[in-house]
């Protein structure tokens, strides 16, 4: 007897539902508990979006530090959380500048640790 994809993948769509009902999620995280694939569920929420049933919770940082990742909830679309600005060059740059700062007080504190070893 074959697998009856359909109640399968009807399943997937209402637990994304679920999730956008009760607490929400990027787009990744719906993927990775409904067992969709990352595009289908993009596609769902645009679908979605397009009837005005989904908003904008909150926007998270990517790995870089910049707001791109939606997390998405049940509601309007009006009601959407506004995009936190850009950072500005000096920004990037004094951030740049202070991670500079720690990984060389970092080495100069394992060098002395390793110093302090080979005396004993």
């Amino acid at each position: 007897m074959a697998l009856n994809t359909h109640l399968t993948n009807t399943t997937a769509y209402a637990s994304v539902v679920e999730i956008l009902v009760r607490a929400g999620g990027t787009s990744q995280e719906l993927s990775d508990t409904s067992g969709l694939a990352t595009n289908t569920t993009r596609k769902f929420i645009r679908a979605l979006r397009n009837r005005n049933l989904v908003r904008v919770v909150l926007w998270r940082q990517d790995t870089m530090g910049r707001y791109t990742i939606a997390v998405w909830g049940w509601g309007r679309p009006a009601y959407d959380a506004k995009r936190p600005p850009r950072m500005t060059s000096t920004q990037r740059s004094a951030r740049r500048r202070m991670k500079k700062r720690e990984m060389s007080a970092l080495q100069q504190r394992q060098e002395k640790s390793s110093l302090g070893e080979q005396t004993l």
